[in-house]
């Protein structure tokens, strides 16, 4: 019975799809009048498919993007005016969100460890899509070395001078066997969490006063039981690939969460959030040793790139009146975590973050202690007439 079911499920997954492929294309395109703080940009053209207010597991990037805009949602900063700095742009989906913010006339600073491989990911895109390629400076870090994650910001804050968006989306998943990072960090918790929480730090005095930060993490997170904020690199467990990962996951919420708790201490109005963007059957997968049962059961049930990227581009656009600091979302709603990380009274969120930062000065690295963002140039609509 259980076979039949994938089948079945399978074929209603797959004939929609050669249904496509077949039959001609029909979709409604639909230009969107660029709202006066957009009109530095070209007009985009994106397929209707939902309608405001019903975004879903199924809701793509485009779908974000005609709700936001058909019911005036969209954050201050979105626009030619706005910037954004994202790790784990050039793959999965990365991709996709790239595209939808691009749309949008925002700046894009993509991190990347691979210049060539972003600049040619970037490139094909353009190729199918209105995307203004020198709206988008490709920006070398490599997030296994806080060194170059270092060098990295500085160069971002020398040059951007100001930023609205700080997009957490890089991520490494159930590295089969136990690697270390520059700083020897374990690679897992050193990539996911520990180089993204050194990069936000970094980042955070040049941001507006209403800007975002936004940390991808999964599902997953409820697969860890237990949580060793005194252990992050698994010097006293044994390690665990897929464990690991988890525990990664895990870190990235209460990170987003105790961020947004030193945030409204400190007076600032920059939210913090995290989400789950659904199963979406990218390279991260490669590792994880799934057998094929399962591997075809995640295939069928997985989202497709725009789709996972739709969360992401929610979280990054939407107005700061229809998010709150610390919620952890999915399906661009606010969804439910796990136990251990609704981290009640926040002693883990604050024990992770106290050990984190331990981990980060005793390598070397010294981080800015202000969380409020210093007085940047605030945008003014005048200037865009």
């Amino acid at each position: 019975m259980g076979l039949i079911f994938l089948l079945l499920l399978a074929q209603s997954r797959i004939l929609p799809i050669f249904s496509f492929i077949h039959l001609p294309h029909h979709a409604t395109q639909v230009s969107i009048p660029t709202p006066v703080r957009q009109r530095a940009t070209n007009t985009a053209f994106l397929p209707l498919q939902k309608l405001p207010d019903s975004l879903d597991r199924e809701s793509t990037t485009s779908d974000v993007l005609h709700n936001l805009y058909q019911t005036k949602q969209f954050a201050p900063y979105v626009g030619p005016h706005g910037t954004a700095v994202v790790t784990g742009g050039t793959g999965g989906i990365g991709l996709p969100t790239i595209e939808a913010l691009a749309k949008t006339g925002m700046k894009i600073v993509l991190c990347t460890k691979d210049p060539v491989q972003a600049e040619r990911a970037i490139r094909n895109i353009s190729m199918r899509t209105y995307m203004d390629l020198n709206r988008i400076r490709i920006q070398y870090m490599d997030l296994s070395d806080l060194e170059s994650v270092k060098r990295a910001t500085e160069e971002i804050v020398r040059k951007e001078k100001r930023l609205d968006v700080i997009l957490n989306c890089a991520a490494i998943n159930s590295l089969p066997e136990k690697q270390l990072t520059a700083q020897n960090f374990e690679m897992q918790m050193g990539v996911n969490h520990i180089s993204h929480f050194y990069l936000t730090r970094k980042l955070l005095p040049i941001m507006s006063h209403e800007g975002r930060v936004v940390t991808v993490s999964s599902m997953s997170h409820s697969k860890a039981r237990t949580f060793e904020v005194e252990d992050l690199n698994s010097a006293q467990r044994r390690y665990s690939p897929f464990g690991n990962y988890c525990k990664s996951k895990l870190a990235n919420i209460l990170f987003a969460s105790g961020l947004q708790d030193k945030l409204i201490e400190s007076g600032s109005k920059v939210k913090s959030v995290s989400l789950h963007p659904g199963r979406v059957m990218t390279k991260r997968w490669s590792h994880t040793g799934e057998d094929v049962v399962s591997s075809v059961t995640d295939y069928i049930l997985s989202r497709t790139p725009e789709q996972g990227a739709a969360t992401v581009v929610y979280s990054c656009l939407v107005n700061s009146s229809q998010l709150d600091g610390g919620d952890y979302l999915m399906d661009c709603k606010s969804a439910i975590r796990s136990p251990l990380a609704q981290d009640e009274g926040g002693s883990l969120a604050f024990a992770l973050w106290r050990n984190t930062e331990k981990l980060i000065l005793n390598a070397g690295f010294e981080m800015p202690q202000d969380m409020v963002p210093r007085k940047v140039e605030a945008f003014s609509h005048a200037a865009i007439g």
